[in-house]
């Protein structure tokens, strides 16, 4: 009789679980006649005799003290076989089915197949498939034949040819593992199966499936190294324990580069490396961007380990060639797509769908009297009614944002004219060198506080490679994109998705953004960026006041981040948005209580702290007695502006003050749509919006002081507001209107609504050309005369604060005066620095020449370094001082030259010759010393708030504020008990023995005892600001 052919199965295990018991059962169980058995205990941290001797004693032990992975652990294996025509590699949680290999071995000979890779089914479940053979994509990432977790109905009983076998399971011909060589060593984990299969294609041999073949696989991480899991609790157990992410990421990558330049055929391999560097590239940037920087860090190591391994890799190619069956490799009929972005996106569905059905679970269960069935209909048409409401609000913002796409289309690599705040971002060494030392461009300025923009333009511009224009024109055309971003995320945390989706259609369009242009407004433009995420941050935070420590910490520093980048965009912005929480106080009082109240202006407390330490020396320099007003408020005068004007931002008579008319409308009659909590919430916000109004109108009219704060800052913040009252009413129309019986509220409504979709049709005519109303020429060429003076000259600019291109504070209304160097006009040149003495001078010169008293103004300048005037001739919208009497003035000047440069532009020289100045005289040491510890002191705090907010344990996130008090003085002996003079009695009472004891506490206790305090203490129950918590680590 003959006998079958031997097959040796291998099993490699390291330190495994419970499992692996049922494995070694399943190979006892094996029906296939001529079977021997091979253990692998690859480093085992308790060896694995008595397991394996229990359940499979024919089995021979192999012991390897050094785990080096899978693969060499298998080559060392084989090593140990004699005779056997095939091998089965397993993984230890595996469990074969009993006539697995029989199966397999029929395949095998049957198909002439060099490998063979059965069914995998999971472990818990055999009637799920989770793996039949995998293909490729074009990066050499591994793609699924068959949905992961489709029930075994026969549907893949077929025996069909594939790419990879699986390495948890396999059957593989002894001749064919020798011919290659066996495993590749340096594949320590993942893409062995992978580098087996392509190299079996290479010499000619056949990769089939086996369905009748079924494997069940745990899916544990093998050959990891054996480290402790700390539970909550802070016992340790023992066992394998599973790859972190940035690992795995490693792993997978680096074996997938090594794979591609491997084994793919010359034809093919540029195509592939170009793909996977690509898309490596989008992967680093976005776990850069999602705050994940050990992940981008592994995709690099990934590519940089096997730059190291090069030589290697060509002399492998070289060795594959010579066995190949041709001399032209085997070619890949890859799949299309990514298999790495279609399982992102996959898996990103999937915790949707998880989250929904855990909040579904979550919800409260109503107590019935009586059970009843449920209204399986009215499910239904409840499904049908939400899945209709998304896709309208999903084509509702794919329309507008294609429209605002169209619209902005000239601005990424248009001309950007040199007008208002436009002015171009000058290089990175030159930003740093004046930010770091103190200094501004103008000489007469001294050492003084350099405004933290200047630190985040020099970052803008090394990610740009040092290309100011490009990131002038990112920052321009990417801001409204942001800005609709965040008002997405503010909204869908309160408000759900189809809400929030309208409202950032809605944001984009609105006319902010093209009046930003108009004004030409770059400060208006980041501000359009930043505060809607300003708002979600501090909603966020709001809502972590019950959570755990780490948790508020992490957001109440996000927020305090978030606001430190508006407060260095502007300081304005700042104020406005600290006031426009703090008008919540009484809406809040009366509507939550005092305790409410209290927890939100405790959120608000820290963010504005965290805030104002971040933008140190800058926001202390503001402090300080003697600065302009223009420094924090800028440089515009009061203007005689009605309600109207406000209301409609600023877009009288355009069409998009037709679509600001009708949101403000809809969000007053907001309240008496909505019903129970979210009318009392619109009520509250609706309340803030004319409170912000308010202020905004009193501001511009000059009652709360000379210098107003820009207008169109407290227009975003009443925007992003009134987005957010808007976003209630369609909720409150969607959930609350269906509610009431048949009156005036649904026509109503219905109105509003088509009257909000008339609004945005009104706009998209003005959004065709391009420029979304952005000046068609600036200063450009007419100051391009100015580089080419001294360098040691300085020029003085003069004219209406809408016309400067520079930035100013007021001499009088509707006339500002600026100081720059003739080296040209850059973001540098925007900035009022904290003190203006070395200029007060010139401005009680040019005073005394528009009064008529000085008719030498020109002596006056020159002594003050300035060799040139300039007044620039209203290309912007605003009036410049007294028309052509300021040029009348200078002209009767006898000391000046007027020059004929550019229509744009009067230019007037100063005939004396120009002295060299040296700034403020006798600055004052404790000044200087604000500036350098302050950078430092900015440096640290901007660097510990980052590393808290990337890592899961940091200092912020971990210090006891309590505990470290507490040591400090019992260090310096502050709380020891003392005798009075008249004696005191050596028993304590009772409270003195309390106390005692709790200074005795030591700093782990003390830490825990605080952090269950903070748990019992913080917050008053969560905001209705927000329905959801925070995402940090419990």
């Amino acid at each position: 009789m003959l006998q079958a052919p031997l097959v040796v199965t291998v099993v490699v295990a390291h330190d495994p679980g419970e499992w692996f018991d049922e494995c070694l059962v399943s190979l006892a169980h094996s029906n296939y006649p001529n079977l021997e058995f091979i253990v692998v205990d690859n480093a085992s941290t308790h060896p694995l005799n008595e397991r394996v001797e229990s359940y499979l004693p024919a089995a021979k032990l192999v012991r390897i003290e050094k785990d080096e992975g899978f693969a060499k652990a298998c080559n060392f294996a084989v090593r140990e076989v004699t005779g056997a025509t095939h091998l089965v590699f397993c993984h230890d949680d595996i469990a074969l089915a009993p006539d697995a290999v029989t199966e397999m071995m029929e395949v095998a000979y049957a198909e002439n197949a060099g490998i063979v890779t059965p069914k995998i089914v999971v472990w818990d479940s055999p009637r799920q498939i989770l793996q039949l053979g995998l293909d490729l994509d074009k990066t050499g990432a591994v793609a699924a034949r068959v949905d992961v977790g489709d029930l075994d109905q026969a549907q893949y009983d077929q025996v069909e040819e594939v790419f990879v076998a699986p390495g948890g399971c396999f059957l593989i011909r002894q001749d064919l593992f020798e011919a290659m060589e066996g495993f590749d060593e340096k594949i320590r984990i993942f893409y062995e199966d992978v580098d087996l299969s392509w190299r079996a294609h290479l010499l000619g041999a056949r990769v089939v499936t086996a369905p009748s073949a079924k494997v069940r696989h745990l899916l544990v991480a093998s050959h990891t190294p054996h480290l402790p899991r700390r539970r909550r609790s802070g016992r340790f157990s023992s066992g394998r324990s599973g790859m972190v992410h940035s690992q795995r990421v490693y792993y997978a990558r680096k074996n997938q580069l090594r794979v591609l330049l491997k084994d793919a055929n010359p034809k093919q391999r540029k195509g592939l490396l170009f793909r996977f560097l690509i898309l490596s590239l989008v992967e680093a940037t976005f776990f850069l961007l999602t705050g994940r920087p050990k992940l981008a860090a592994s995709v690099i190591a990934a590519i940089t380990w096997n730059f190291r391994l090069r030589s290697d890799i060509k002399t492998r190619r070289r060795e594959l060639v010579s066995k190949s069956i041709s001399s032209d490799l085997y070619q890949v009929n890859f799949i299309s797509g990514s298999a790495r972005l279609a399982a992102y996106f996959t898996s990103r569905r999937a915790i949707k769908r998880l989250e929904k059905s855990l909040h579904s679970k979550s919800l409260p269960e109503t107590k019935m009297e009586t059970p009843h069935k449920p209204d399986l209909v009215q499910q239904e048409s409840h499904r049908l009614y939400n899945r209709a409401l998304s896709r309208v609000a999903s084509a509702f913002v794919w329309v507008v944002a294609i429209a605002f796409l169209i619209g902005t289309r000239s601005l990424l690599f248009g001309h950007i004219p040199l007008l208002g705040s436009m002015a171009p971002i000058p290089s990175p060494g030159y930003l740093f060198s004046h930010y770091f030392s103190s200094s501004y461009p103008t000489v007469l300025f001294g050492h003084q506080p350099a405004p933290t923009s200047w630190l985040l333009l020099g970052v803008l511009d090394l990610l740009v490679l040092g290309d100011g224009t490009l990131g002038l024109h990112l920052i321009i055309f990417l801001s409204p994109w942001v800005g609709a971003l965040g008002i997405y995320k503010f909204v869908a945390i309160r408000r759900g998705r189809d809400s929030a989706k309208i409202a950032a259609g809605i944001f984009l369009a609105l006319p902010l953004f093209h009046q930003a242009l108009l004004n030409s407004s770059l400060t208006t433009v980041e501000a359009l960026a930043i505060t809607p995420w300003v708002y979600f941050m501090l909603v966020r935070a709001r809502s972590t006041m019950t959570n755990s420590r780490r948790q508020m910490r992490r957001a109440h520093l996000a927020a305090g981040l978030i606001l430190a980048i508006a407060g260095a965009i502007s300081p304005s912005l700042w104020i406005v948005i600290v006031l426009s929480v703090l008008f919540l106080s009484l809406p809040f009082l009366i509507s939550k209580g005092q305790s409410y109240l209290f927890g939100t202006l405790r959120t608000m407390g820290i963010v504005a702290l965290v805030s104002f330490i971040l933008n140190i020396p800058w926001s202390v320099g503001l402090l300080l007695p003697g600065h302009p007003a223009a420094s924090i408020f800028g440089d515009l005068p009061p203007a005689d502006i009605g309600i109207v004007h406000i209301l409609s931002f600023g877009n009288v008579g355009s069409n998009g003050s037709f679509l600001v008319s009708v949101l403000f409308l809809f969000g007053v009659l907001t309240p008496f749509i909505a019903k129970g909590r979210r009318a009392t919430e619109a009520s509250v916000i609706l309340m803030e919006l004319c409170l912000v109004l308010l202020f905004g109108l009193l501001s511009s009219m000059g009652i709360l002081g000379v210098t107003p704060i820009s207008l169109s800052l407290i227009e975003v913040v009443a925007g992003v507001i009134l987005l957010d009252l808007v976003a209630i009413g369609i909720q409150a129309t969607i959930l609350d209107l269906k509610a009431y019986s048949l009156g005036l509220r649904q026509p109503l409504t219905a109105a509003l609504i088509l009257s909000i979709l008339a609004g945005v049709v009104f706009v998209a005519p003005g959004i065709f050309s391009g420029t979304m109303g952005l000046a068609p020429r600036g200063y450009a060429t007419s100051v391009s005369f100015l580089p080419q003076l001294s360098t040691n000259t300085n020029v003085l600019w003069l004219g209406s604060p809408t016309n400067l291109p520079v930035g100013s504070f007021r001499l009088a209304t509707g006339l500002a005066l600026n100081v720059l160097p003739s080296a040209g006009i850059d973001q540098t040149s925007e900035v009022v620095p904290p003190r203006v003495e070395g200029l007060l001078t010139i401005e009680r010169a040019v005073e005394s020449a528009i009064s008529g008293y000085e008719v030498k103004l020109g002596s006056i300048l020159a002594s003050n370094g300035v060799g040139y005037v300039v007044i620039p001739q209203g290309i912007g919208r605003g009036q410049y001082f007294l028309g052509s009497d300021l040029d009348l003035v200078l002209e009767r000047q006898l000391d000046l030259k007027q020059l004929l440069v550019d229509p744009a532009l009067v230019a007037f020289q100063v005939v004396p010759p120009v002295k060299q100045t040296t700034g403020i005289v006798g600055g004052s040491p404790f000044l200087a010393l604000i500036d350098f510890f302050g950078i430092i002191g900015q440096l640290v705090a901007l660097g510990l708030v980052l590393l808290a907010l990337l890592r899961k344990r940091s200092f912020l996130l971990d210090a006891n504020g309590e505990a470290m008090v507490k040591n400090i003085l019992r260090h310096f002996g502050f709380n020891r008990p003392t005798l009075g003079v008249t004696g005191a009695s050596s028993k304590a009472s009772p409270e003195d023995s309390v106390a005692t004891e709790d200074t005795s506490v030591g700093p782990e206790q003390a830490h825990h005892l605080a952090d269950h305090k903070g748990h019992n203490e913080t917050g008053d129950g969560l905001s209705e600001l927000s329905s959801s918590t925070g995402d940090g680590d419990a």
